[in-house]
């Protein structure tokens, strides 16, 4: 049981350590203090008839009573320090204040052998130690042990310490040759020896250790298995108090050929802050089918104890992953009903902008033709070397399953279409014999390209698409977007394209500017401009159908419209009952409606809450409002937790480049996932690295994991 120091009595120090890891001299302190009778701020327990709070006098009447304000329990204070079995009085707490006394007579008086045994020990204690003390070979021979273990966990304390380097870092530990006598041993060996440096008592334990030197390969994993470990539980210690939580997943192959399955949790934390965690990858590569992924993520869930909260799942549309009968998604609804299936958005816009205009020939060829200028570019260094020169920028390579990529080399050409056409001429003309016949072929066709009429009307076209498209994807893709934020901007962008729509002229005007010349017509018994138009609207009424084929899954969703801000005037005297009873139909488990309803009413009607939602949920945690409008809350908290895109796990992935390369395609999956976790989530490391247990936590950890042929455990 871990819990964040808070209130910072002697009861959140004994449940995060545990007692029995505190020194002697620590022991003997706290059985001669006072027990932690604080005042119990908030303890209560409703009955029908009235409120019953927590009384100081319970204390008094009650020598063996404890308390701590954190988690508003009472505690048996000798079971706290000496019980081995974890019950309510000893472990978990005791806030039913309607049967204290019956329940707290039955720990102590009746039938509670263990309470006895506890109560006896902690009355001993010392005691016997008084007795031990006399035999001063056993206590000399327990301080010289102690003295050995404040050592050794120093140095292990170093090796924690480069291996959280390296791993944030995302940088090799092993080296081709670590042998004493190689002049590069691998970035662990070496940054150990740089510490050793530094430190005398390191420098001594390697050069006169002979069966822990702590620089071995295994070493190395445990190490790096222990801090993802301790990572991995306050990630754990966030979600369990977290309301609700919805998971991410994407897949992808690594160098080694393996199918990696990518798990990211996305929830808000206690302090009110949206977070998508990455928790592990998974190698799928036997079973990719939707059985296997879903038997993968079920025990996923289970270890990270978050099934019964799960209210989303975000990933692409592949069909094993998103098939309304045997895909993924349809399988996780079986099980966990609450959790609704969101197709990435970023992913549906990607498919609207290369699906929508993939049937019109003059696209096909005007994309295919733009990525030319990419390969010609990229292919040779000298053709780069004199892009940045006249330029100062450069062409990305296009993706085929990355369509927002292409308006960078729209935006590109667009905005340097001159400078580029007198580097291509240059080029053609090759006045300094610089340039073989390859790049002027090339740049002959690219030249000629840039003043046909077709890809220069259709580059301003998609220019101005993508102008709009650019800032979408870049919104779809941040982790703190609100689901309801990105329909409105989807909407938004609808309108956007019916804008276009009629502005023809406005683009017509900026091509014939230009002035080129049409050396052949799409009909024949159409002139240059009508031609265009028509292309033109195809392309926008493509788009625009497609958008809303493609983003039609708004009436499951329906339910975010009760924070529609600009309606809440109108709410006042309409409720919103269809959005209400979406929200029921969807998550009516999770909510008291009546409640929610009135909270509602009061948020419509109040001037200072008419706020968008991640502002009106700040609002209310910030002006400590989360008790007068928990359902409004909680309904808040459930919106923000919904993902929007699967980009938190796509993200993982560069990670995943960067740890598993061509020279690093042997390590194992523990290890990879290890790593990846402690990289990907570097910020989350540096935060508890702080923390003063982060380090005794860690080399617990490692001690624990196997037998160690080194003392790293105190005696008392």
């Amino acid at each position: 049981m871990s819990i964040p120091s808070q209130c910072n009595c002697i009861l959140e120090r004994i449940f995060d350590r545990g007692f029995g890891s505190f020194s002697f001299e620590e022991k003997l302190k706290v059985v001669q203090g006072e027990p932690p009778r604080i005042p119990i701020i908030g303890l209560e327990t409703k009955t029908k008839r009235c409120v019953r709070h927590f009384n100081v006098n319970l204390y008094r009447e009650n020598v063996f009573l404890c308390g701590c304000n954190h988690t508003k329990k009472l505690y048996c204070w000798p079971c706290v320090l000496f019980s081995t079995e974890q019950s309510t009085w000893s472990h978990y707490g005791f806030d039913d204040l309607n049967n204290f006394h019956k329940s707290y007579k039955r720990h102590t008086a009746t039938t509670s052998v263990n309470h006895i045994l506890c109560l006896k020990q902690m009355k001993q204690f010392g005691k016997n130690r008084i007795e031990d003390g006399m035999n001063s070979q056993r206590k000399v021979a327990i301080n010289t042990h102690n003295k050995t273990v404040k050592k050794n966990r120093k140095i292990v304390g170093c090796l924690v310490r480069v291996a959280c380097f390296l791993s944030k870092q995302g940088l090799a530990f092993r080296g081709h040759n670590e042998k004493s006598s190689s002049t590069n041993r691998g970035n662990y060996v070496e940054l150990v020896n740089e510490f050793a440096e530094l430190d005398d008592d390191l420098m001594e334990h390697l050069e006169n250790s002979t069966v822990f030197s702590g620089l071995s390969s295994d070493i190395q994993n445990d190490i790096i298995t222990s801090i993802s470990d301790k990572v991995l539980r306050d990630i754990k210690e966030e979600i369990s108090k977290a309301q609700f939580v919805s998971i991410i997943l994407d897949e992808t192959t690594d160098v080694s050929t393996k199918s990696q399955f990518s798990h990211v949790l996305r929830y808000v934390t206690e302090d009110g802050e949206v977070k998508e965690r990455f928790i592990c990858f998974t190698d799928v590569s036997k079973d990719r089918t939707a059985n296997g992924l879903y038997d993968d993520i079920v025990h996923f869930l289970n270890e990270m104890g978050c099934g019964e909260k799960l209210i989303a799942q975000t990933y692409d549309g592949a069909s094993v992953m998103s098939g309304q009968h045997n895909g993924l998604q349809a399988k996780i609804k079986e099980n966990y009903n609450n959790a609704i299936f969101i197709h990435c958005y970023a992913h549906k816009l990607n498919l609207v902008l290369s699906q929508s205009v993939n049937h019109i020939s003059e696209c096909k060829i005007f994309f295919t033709t733009l990525s030319a200028f990419g390969s010609f570019f990229n292919k040779s260094t000298s053709r780069s070397s004199a892009l940045n020169e006249e330029v100062q920028k450069r062409f990305p390579s296009a993706s085929p399953t990355r369509w927002n990529y292409n308006s960078r080399i729209v935006g590109n050409l667009h905005q340097n279409k001159d400078a580029i056409m007198q580097l291509l001429q240059k080029m053609v003309t090759n006045e300094n014999s610089s340039w073989d016949a390859e790049t002027i072929n090339g740049a002959r066709g690219l030249l000629t390209t840039l003043t046909r009429p077709n890809f220069s009307f259709l580059l301003i076209v998609f220019q101005k698409i993508f102008a709009k498209t650019t800032i979408l994807f870049n919104i779809l893709q941040t982790k703190w977007t609100n689901m309801q934020y990105c329909l409105q901007k989807l909407e938004a962008f609808k309108s956007d394209l019916a804008t276009l729509r009629n502005q023809f002229h406005i683009v017509w005007s900026e091509y014939a500017a230009l002035n080129l010349t049409s050396r052949s017509r799409r009909n024949d018994d159409l002139d240059e401009e009508t031609s265009f138009r028509r292309l033109y609207f195809s392309i926008i009424d493509a788009l625009s159908v497609h958008m809303s084929d493609r983003f039609s899954d708004y009436p499951k969703l329906r339910f975010m419209g009760l924070f529609e801000t600009e309606k809440f005037d109108s709410f006042v005297e309409n409720f919103p009952e269809e959005e209400l009873q979406c929200l029921r139909e969807t998550f009516g488990k999770f909510f008291d409606f009546v409640s929610l309803k009135n909270k509602l009413s009061v948020v419509y009607a109040s001037e200072d809450m008419k706020l968008k939602i991640f502002q009106l949920f700040k609002y209310i945690k910030n002006e400590d409002l989360t008790t007068v409008f928990p359902e409004t809350f909680k309904l808040l908290t459930l919106i923000l937790t919904i993902p929007v895109t699967s980009a938190a796990a796509e993200r993982s992935f560069s990670a995943l480049k960067r740890i598993k390369t061509y020279l690093r395609n042997t390590q194992g999956e523990e290890r990879l996932s290890c790593l990846a976790l402690i990289n990907i989530e570097s910020e989350f490391v540096s935060q508890i690295q702080k923390k003063i247990n982060f380090m005794d936590d860690v080399i617990d950890i490692f001690a624990n994991l196997k037998d160690r042929r080194i003392d790293l455990i105190y005696k008392v």
